[in-house]
């Protein structure tokens, strides 16, 4: 038997032990467009013999994050227990172009999202100013007549009870 026919003869042996093989990886596909929570793809790679899937919910890894993604964008795909009929996208490539931001991100929790007490600041990007935490002193320039700072520490713990009023409306 020659080499050849000997490593296709063992090919088939491995496919026909193992028909879902090819569905135990992680592959590269390009963000068409998303349609809701799911993202409509195309395989990057049409040799390797992997399906253009439509619709594919995102499992990001972390509770609570969504994410709108930029068309192009190259994503990795599993598929779940190696069933064909259950791809999930489990990352996102980073090639460093403009694709790989996606177009909204939102990350959301039942009771709060918290950044922890040792970041010395909290940054919003270059759209907005800086985000203000309790306890932060704030400095306000020209509130007053003339040249000067007025510095106020912030407090967004409720006010004592005798400086609360009832309003009757």
């Amino acid at each position: 038997m020659s080499e050849d026919r000997l490593l296709r003869a063992l090919r088939a042996t491995v496919r026909e032990m193992f028909p879902r093989y090819d569905f135990l990886g992680k592959y590269r596909y390009r963000v068409l467009a998303m349609a809701g929570d799911r993202v409509d793809l195309q395989a990057v790679r049409k040799g390797a013999g992997l399906p253009d899937i439509l619709p594919v919910p995102i499992a990001s890894g972390m509770a609570g994050l969504s994410a709108e993604l930029t068309p192009g964008a190259i994503v990795l795909v599993e598929f779940i227990e190696g069933d064909p009929q259950l791809p999930v996208i489990t990352a996102f490539s980073r090639d460093g172009g403009s694709t790989f931001l996606p177009v909204s991100l939102v990350l959301d929790a039942t009771d709060a999202v918290r950044i922890g007490e040792q970041a010395d600041a909290v940054e919003l990007g270059a759209a907005t100013a800086v985000v203000v935490r309790d306890g932060d002193l704030v400095n306000i320039a020209g509130v007053q007549p003339g040249p000067g700072v007025v510095a106020v520490r912030l407090s967004l713990a409720p006010p004592p009870a005798q400086m609360l009023s009832k309003v009757r409306a």
